[in-house]
Formats: structure tokens, sequence, C-alpha cells
């Protein structure tokens, strides 16, 4: 937690030199690169971007959803050649500081 408050963070993605306060938050943005699912999303069978999130990314329940029960994901990503798609303007801002 001290980490948030010093701007301290150790954790360098060797791919885009993105810098990160937590191994955890390295480890979850590594799979931006690799295309890797997290293992919410493959055991929810490729619904975890649905599922009810706390405060720290991870879902609360699987079985809930947050504001899209269809699957709809209207907002996409804006970067040329990236097609990925969510649910909620929060989520695709998140990804777009992948970029």
């Amino acid at each position: 937690h001290i980490r948030t408050h010093t701007n301290e963070k150790p954790h360098r993605c060797p791919t885009c030199n993105k810098s990160f306060s937590r191994l955890e938050n390295l480890k979850i943005h590594n799979r931006s690169h690799t295309g890797q699912r997290s293992p919410h999303t493959a055991l929810t069978g490729g619904v975890g971007d649905l599922g009810v999130h706390s405060g720290h990314g991870r879902a609360s329940a699987p079985w809930q959803t947050r504001c899209c029960p269809t699957g709809e994901k209207p907002y996409i990503c804006p970067y040329e050649g990236c097609n990925k798609r969510y649910s909620n303007s929060s989520d695709r801002f998140k990804h777009t500081r992948t970029h």
C-alpha cells in the first residue's frame, strides 16, 4: 500500500516498459501482450469480463453480470488494428492505457 503514496513502481514490463507497483498487476498486464486469458475468464467460459467486480479487479461472483447480460459490447478500442470490444467505457479506457 505504501507504494501508492511513494509512486514507487519497481515491476517493469520487458515488452513495453510500463511500470507497476505490484507484481500481480504486471502479471495481469503481461496477458495483454500474450493474449493469454485470465484464470477467471477461462473458468467462466469466456464471460469473465461480464462479472461484477470489486475495486480490486476480481469478479465477486462469476454468475452475476454488470450491465450487459446479453453479452453486448458496444465500446470499441479506438486504436487502429485493435478490435477489442467492451461492455462498458471504463473497461475500454483501462484497455487503451496498454497501447
